[in-house]
C-alpha cells in the first residue's frame, strides 16, 4: 500500500472510531435526559447532545468524503 493511501486508512479509521464515540455519547446523553428530574439539568444535557448530534454529523461527513462517496 502506497503512504498516500496509508494516510487515508489512517484517517478514515480514525473518523469511524470518532464517529462511535460521538454516537455512544448520543445514547448516553439520552440515558440521562430521561432519567434527570431538574429542568435546568434536562436543559444543558439536552444542549450537549445535541453538540455530540452536530459532531456525529461532522465526522459521517468526513467518513464519507474518505471513502469517495
Amino acid at each position: 500500500m502506497n503512504k498516500y493511501l496509508e494516510k487515508i486508512a489512517a484517517d478514515l479509521e480514525m473518523a469511524e472510531k470518532s464517529k462511535q464515540e460521538e454516537d455512544k455519547a448520543i445514547v448516553d446523553y439520552s440515558d440521562r435526559i430521561g432519567k434527570a428530574k431538574d429542568p435546568d439539568l434536562k436543559d444543558a444535557l439536552t444542549h450537549a447532545r445535541g453538540e455530540e448530534k452536530d459532531h456525529s454529523s461532522r465526522f459521517s461527513k468526513v467518513i464519507k468524503k474518505l471513502r469517495n462517496e
